[in-house]
């Protein structure tokens, strides 16, 4: 995911949270942190709900961007559009369309979610985040929720989608996520469910991966021109610049 990033045309400042890692996994992540990647952990002992730990590491993200846009990503979402960044900052157009990416995958299971902005490759304008009060909390949204007598969807996206509605912004849409399968097109490959095979396998003695997910990720290091990191092995990663103020939060919670 980083190594994708680092083609990027409009050079991101990378910016790690670490959700679920274990023990042996997490102690390699520090590894990462040079002058342009960063590195946060959050590593709660309980939560109330399964997607809980999304919103909490969004929340993170916004509250230490501190620059005018946020490019929100998961570390199974490999942007192959070596030009995206740059092209969501000019649709973007100053702010004045302050959220773009993919429709929630809600929207296949709610009407009410239709137009609503997923949490995965979706670039956000921080000015107006914060002009509106965005926040991603779950728990925050079901107490606002039981106040007013309002019925709202819980998903990781909910929270930030129903205060860009109520604050009469609709999100510039790219396509539409799904939960099944692997997702491709023009931009990026989304593992998804391909992540928890892959996950799954990779704890299985003696397993060796032969999915479809395994395969793009074998194209995917030839493309970057590395290798993946086994065990203890680490191919070094340059430092990232900082270039127009952009800043992006790649989130490694799946």
């Amino acid at each position: 995911c980083i190594r994708l990033l680092e083609r990027q045309s409009e050079q991101p400042y990378v910016v790690v949270i670490d959700t679920g890692s274990d023990e042996d996994s997490f102690s390699r992540v520090p590894a990462l942190r040079c002058l342009g990647i960063e590195i946060h952990q959050v590593a709660c002992h309980g939560k109330a709900d399964s997607f809980d730990d999304v919103c909490y590491a969004m929340d993170l993200a916004t509250s230490i961007c501190r620059t005018e846009y946020l490019w929100c990503l998961h570390s199974d979402c490999f942007v192959t559009n070596e030009n995206m960044l740059a092209e969501l900052i000019e649709k973007s157009d100053g702010g004045k369309n302050p959220a773009i990416g993919y429709e929630s995958s809600s929207a296949n299971k709610h009407d009410e979610c239709k137009g609503m902005v997923s949490h995965t490759c979706t670039l956000l304008h921080m000015p107006t985040m914060h002009r509106i009060d965005a926040s991603w909390s779950r728990s925050r949204l079901e107490t606002q929720a039981k106040a007013t007598g309002r019925e709202v969807v819980f998903d990781p996206e909910m929270a930030l989608n129903y205060r860009l509605r109520d604050r009469g912004i609709t999100p510039l849409l790219l396509g539409t996520e799904n939960t099944e399968g692997i997702e491709t097109d023009a931009n990026r490959i989304h593992l998804r469910s391909g992540t928890l095979m892959a996950t799954m396998l990779a704890h299985i003695p003696g397993s060796r991966p032969t999915n479809e997910c395994s395969v793009i990720l074998d194209h995917l290091w030839s493309v970057v021109g590395g290798k993946p990191c086994r065990d203890n092995e680490r191919t070094p990663i340059a430092p990232l610049r900082v270039k127009n103020g952009v800043h992006t939060g790649s989130l490694a919670w799946e």
